[in-house]
């Protein structure tokens, strides 16, 4: 399972990289917000509970299961790390409880 988006719910995934950070491409996205600490100023579903409500899903689900350079990297060197993909090959598209979704 990840989790794309903080505070959103998650996404089940056929197969996931785990590396050194925790899994490749949970929690990639934030919402930010200004009324939140200056060290953490990340919206949580502790002041949004909404947010739990929200589906996003990756958009190539293929390319964000693992690093784009994870064979190569590991020819190289066993723990390597990898390189992650291009911000446009991790796209989300989030669906609201309506069934209305965002790009």
């Amino acid at each position: 399972m990840a989790y794309p988006i903080k505070s959103m719910r998650g996404q089940e995934l056929d197969e996931a990289f785990v590396g050194f950070s925790g899994i490749y491409g949970d929690r990639i996205f934030a919402f930010r917000s200004s009324a939140s600490p200056k060290g953490f100023p990340y919206l949580t579903a502790r002041e949004q509970r909404k947010l739990l409500r929200c589906r996003p899903r990756f958009r190539y689900p293929d390319k964000a299961a693992r690093p784009i350079n994870l064979a190569e990297a590991e020819s190289i060197a066993p723990g390597l790390n990898p390189v992650s993909a291009d911000t446009a090959d991790l796209m989300v598209d989030v669906e609201a409880p309506t069934g209305e979704a965002w790009r």
